[in-house]
């Protein structure tokens, strides 16, 4: 130890001679420059040639290969100085900090070395190791604090390692050797841990700020301050109160970040140790008082500091409500507990944001600071109901705690808020298709299960209202969040209509899957009435979508009907096909009536849905057919099938032909080539039918019968196309042209 003491002091002694030489050299330059700045050279006419004009033009626009021109090769010369600047810039950090990080270590392990062989040979005694401890720290410091103002890394390293010594010799004297008791132990950490962070805010030294820091939260692990509630939580109060306004004048982010996560390690020590349910009160008023202390240092630092600062205080507005509700919920006896404490949280930044907003006329940037608090209020009175209620009830609340923060996000206009309104809606929604769908009510309609739909058909509506009516020039609304909101309402919305009116179908029909594609088609077409009227091109292509999955469906639910409980052509089946066809038509109308604000594509789903409209009238009309005739033949003798079937046949041959007549006579009339086209298919169809099938099954008089009647139609056919050529080609010529 002794030689480490005199090799520091020899240490000083040679910087201080370094220091002197330095001075004297330094003297000398000053008396040359001064003597140089004697002879001053007289003045010289300013040259206005083009030559300089060109040099000064260079100073104005120093880069003019910014504006398109080539930009000038850099000299190899240049390159070269560049290069040799980086290795120097890399020798320099290997020469200073590496080596002195490395030096410091092996001074420290070499000292270390030494008092283990004197301590093993007991050539120094207990108490008179712990002074040279802390004389060796307290040297270190010295030269660390002599050298900082020339060299301040490495000034600021040898202190850190002499507060360090120190540190480590106090903890000596109270562990190892027991010379001094917890109280002295107390102050003596105390005071090392208050000199490092007065030394850091004076010398501006963020390490060595880390370093005390550390050292602060390590004393109540060494010394027992758990024992009581008191000395402990006092101790983190002053730690970091001190902190943080060290913080608030110092850009220091680092700090408050490792102050929470020291306070809440040491936190949760006292929870799963000392801590009782007698110390609750106690507990949870002293982490409140920490709270309040990080709550009031962020309202500060968003008064006085700059903006280009508010990282951390964002960091800290945010994560520390969070925080101080993780750490208190064990705490808590029940979910009734935990909710009452969620919801006092919630309470508390609404007050301070009302309150700021009512105290302070000129809100300035404590608009952003009180909005932000509102923000942080709404998921804790979320989750505080979500603790409290349950099934509907926590349906409707959420569905209007989601109302509430979109509506207070368009009047502060604030996007946080909104946004939070909208995964609210969204989880609102998610937990009524969870929860809610109850198949069990007793009423049609008027039950527990539709007034919860009515409110949370209510909640979406309300977001496609609000960001419909929000303008493009809104402050602080961007395009995607202005169509994720109105689409998320009109679908939401959609969606829930349909599982309304399905479960209620399920719910109270026998044959429900009967009756569903035709539930499902009028619901599209009050949908479409819906979006027509609020001019909402989402709602319009969901509600094109399920009009064709309602006929599709219908295709394969109604394939086999039982006609002994269902009478023929008057049934389910039909009825479907009547109900889909007037709705298609209703679209149809809807579309020619608001036809400028249809889309190009819509025209296309429009006459798409015409041609299912068509075929599944078409394909209802046969399957009564056959499944009349059908059913005759169950009771038919043998010799009487024959005559059964080709009247069948026949029947099938004449319906396609009058269908595809009018069909024809629809599609010149009102000027469909949709519909002529589909006509035109249909009579090929039949005639196909006719000559190839008819012909080798039916008897002479079925013959007669099928091809009489499609030689009259198709000589009608033939000569509507003669007597309305020209209105026909017309037609085709202005579809030619709107191509």
């Amino acid at each position: 130890m002794l030689s480490f003491i005199i090799a520091l002091v020899a240490f000083i002694y040679l910087v201080y001679r370094i220091n002197n030489l330095e001075r004297k050299l330094a003297s000398l330059d000053v008396s040359r420059i001064s003597s140089d700045q004697t002879q001053t050279p007289k003045d010289e006419a300013v040259d206005f040639s083009p030559i300089n004009l060109k040099k000064t033009e260079d100073l104005i626009n120093p880069a003019p290969w910014l504006n398109g021109s080539a930009a000038p090769e850099i000299p190899l010369d240049a390159r070269q100085t560049k290069s040799q600047g980086e290795s120097k810039d890399t020798e320099f950090v290997v020469g200073s900090k590496v080596l002195t990080a490395v030096g410091l270590l092996a001074v420290l392990l070499g000292v270390g070395f030494f008092l283990r062989y004197a301590f093993s040979n007991d050539l120094i005694s207990e108490s008179m190791r712990v002074i040279l401890g802390g004389l060796a720290g307290i040297v270190s410091a010295g030269i660390g604090h002599f050298l900082s103002k020339k060299y301040p890394s490495y000034g600021h390293s040898l202190l850190g390692a002499g507060l360090g010594i120190t540190y480590l010799s106090a903890y000596a004297a109270y562990s190892f050797y027991s010379l001094i008791g917890s109280f002295p132990a107390f102050i003596l950490f105390a005071i090392i841990t208050a000199v490092g962070s007065g030394l850091a805010v004076i010398y501006n030294s963020k390490p060595l700020m880390v370093y005390s820091l550390v050292g602060g939260f390590i004393i109540p692990l060494i010394l027992p301050l758990s024992a009581s509630p008191h000395v402990l939580f006092s101790f983190l109060i002053v730690l970091n109160a001190g902190i943080l306004v060290v913080a608030r004048f110092k850009i220091w982010p680092e700090l408050a970040v490792m102050s929470i996560v020291g306070t809440g390690s040491l936190y949760i020590q006292w929870l799963f140790g000392p801590y009782h349910s007698g110390l609750f009160v106690v507990t949870l008023a002293y982490c409140t008082v920490i709270f309040g202390i990080y709550f009031t240092t962020s309202l500060l630092n968003f008064i006085f500091r700059d903006r280009d600062y508010k990282g951390i205080d964002g960091f800290l507005l945010y994560s520390v409500p969070i925080i101080y509700f993780l750490l208190n919920i064990d705490l808590m006896n029940d979910n009734e507990g935990i909710a009452l404490f969620a919801l006092a949280i919630g309470i508390f930044y609404i007050l301070i944001s009302t309150v700021i907003r009512a105290g302070f006329r000129d809100l300035g940037e404590l608009r952003t600071f009180s909005n932000a608090m509102l923000m942080i209020a709404m998921p804790f009175i979320a989750g505080a109901t979500a603790l409290h209620f349950d099934g509907f009830t926590l349906t409707i609340v959420w569905a209007v705690e989601a109302v509430a923060m979109l509506l207070v996000g368009y009047l502060l206009n604030t996007s946080g808020n909104r946004i939070l309104g909208i995964i609210l809606s969204l989880i609102t929604g998610l937990h009524f298709f969870a929860s809610d769908l109850d198949l069990n009510m007793s009423d049609l309609i008027f039950n527990k299960r539709s007034a919860v739909i009515l409110f949370v058909l209510a909640m979406y509506a309300v977001f496609w209202k609000i960001y419909s009516v929000i303008p493009r020039e809104f402050p602080d609304t961007t395009e995607d969040e202005r169509t994720a909101g109105r689409n998320i309402g009109s679908v939401g919305a959609f969606i829930v209509f349909f599982a309304w009116i399905t479960v209620e179908a399920i719910d109270f029909l026998v044959d429900y899957d009967l009756y569903l594609p035709l539930i499902w088609i009028i619901g599209s077409g009050f949908a479409f009435g819906v979006a027509f009227a609020a001019k909402e091109k989402t709602i319009r292509y969901l509600s094109y979508f399920t009009l064709f999955i309602a006929g599709f469906w219908s295709l394969i639910a109604h394939f086999s009907i039982d006609l002994s409980r269902f009478p023929s052509f008057f049934n389910i089946r039909t009825l479907t096909s009547v109900v889909f066809a007037a709705a298609v038509m209703y679209v149809f109308w809807l579309y020619k009536l608001r036809r400028d604000e249809m889309t190009d594509e819509e025209g296309g789903v429009v006459s798409f849905l015409i041609g299912s409209a068509n075929i599944l009238f078409l394909w209802a009309v046969t399957r009564e057919i056959v499944q009349f005739y059908n059913a005759r033949l169950l009771f038919a003798e043998s010799r009487e099938w024959l005559s059964i079937e080709n009247t069948k046949r026949v029947t099938l041959s004449i319906f396609w032909l009058i269908y595809a007549f009018i069909g024809l006579g629809v599609g010149i009339f009102k000027r469909s080539s949709f519909v002529r086209y589909f006509s035109i298919i249909l009579f090929a169809i039949t005639i196909f039918k006719i000559f190839l099938y008819d012909t080798a099954n039916l008897n002479d008089i079925s013959r007669f019968v099928s091809f009489i009647s499609l030689g009259v139609i198709l000589l009608i056919s033939g000569f509507a196309y003669y007597k309305f050529k020209d209105r026909i080609s017309q037609f085709v010529k202005q579809d030619g042209e709107k191509t």
